[in-house]
């Protein structure tokens, strides 16, 4: 399990409107029992996001609108399986945090 991997959102309640989920956590925080993790949409679900909060990906040839202002902490027992890792995209997810917390 690493920083930017994409989950299958297992959760009956959310899987419909957040397919996936991206793992936002540091590895260095890797041995505990939880990740924050920012759910994913697709553009049905979705209208006018923002986008330097929402940053727009690919995954399996679909694409997906991140939406870190809805990050949570979950459980790893809860995490599907593994379907891609958006490292490539690191200083876009981690400008759209910053904007979030520290407003720059």
């Amino acid at each position: 399990m690493a920083q930017f991997d994409v989950f299958k959102n297992q959760n009956p309640d959310t899987k419909k409107f957040y397919p996936l989920l991206l793992d936002m956590q540091s590895d260095l925080l890797g041995d505990l029992n939880t990740r924050i993790v920012a759910p994913m949409t697709t553009d049905t679900n979705i209208t006018e996001p923002i986008s330097k909060i929402c940053p727009l990906t690919t995954v399996r040839n679909k694409a997906y609108w991140i939406l870190p202002q809805e990050m949570a902490a979950v459980s790893i027992a809860t995490l599907g399986d593994r379907v891609a890792n958006l490292a490539a995209q690191r200083n876009e997810l981690t400008s759209a945090i910053d904007l979030i917390f520290t407003g720059a």
